[in-house]
Parts: C-alpha cells; structure tokens; sequence
C-alpha cells in the first residue's frame, strides 16, 4: 500500500475513546446533550468519574470533527458532563499536526442538575 493511499485512507478518520476509572459506576449510553466545562466540575456537585475521555483526528484538520467525537464518546460511556476540556495539537504519524481534545467525563448523581451556561459550559 502506498503512502498516498494510507494518508487518503486515514484522512477522514476522527476517533473517540474513554479510558475508565476504576471505580467507575456502571452507566447506559444516551442520546442527550452533555456539559463540557473547561474548568473542573464544582467540588459542590454530586457526580460520580467515569474515566478520562479522549478524541483525535488522525490527519490535519480543524477541531469540529474531534469535538464532535468527543461529545459522542461522552454520551456512549453514559457522560451527563465533561470537565476540565481541553483542546490543541500534537504531532502525529504521518500528520506535522493533529488536533486532539481531552477532557474528564462524568455522570450527575440521581437527581443532580446543573445549569451548563452558568458554569461557563457548552452544551453538545
């Protein structure tokens, strides 16, 4: 295979994982809007870590597509929340630059709500 051939192949891919916590509680997916905060999750809300989450484009390219990975790996690991986000850049294979976002997901205790805009969060 060649080397353009491989580039063409990965250039649209964008992916998403969460790396569980130990603990973690044992949560469904949903098809929600989720809070990404880029500070960490007010010490007086009631949430219990699901892990650490990750998103990566394995090409150039802007960050829509790797925020929006990041929004549906939240909600397939079951994230009302997700703290501490960050986005940027780092080298890649085959790639000078590759956007990446990272961030700490979290599910809301039963009956626990936040207000996403007063936090200073995006809802996605």
């Amino acid at each position: 295979m060649t080397a353009f051939t491989i580039a063409v192949l990965l250039a649209g891919c964008t992916t998403g994982k969460t790396t569980r916590a130990p603990d973690a509680p044992e949560v469904s997916s949903h098809q929600g809007p989720v809070c990404f905060l880029s500070s960490a999750l007010p010490a007086d809300v009631k949430a219990k870590k699901i892990g650490d989450l990750e998103s990566k484009k394995e090409s150039y390219g802007g960050m829509a597509k790797v925020i929006q990975a990041a929004a549906d790996e939240a909600r397939r690991s079951g994230a009302d929340v997700v703290a501490n986000f960050q986005t940027g850049h780092r080298v890649g294979f085959g790639a000078w630059s590759i956007p990446v976002a990272s961030g700490e997901s979290y599910k809301l205790d039963d009956g626990v709500t936040i207000d996403c805009g007063k936090l200073g969060g995006t809802l996605r």
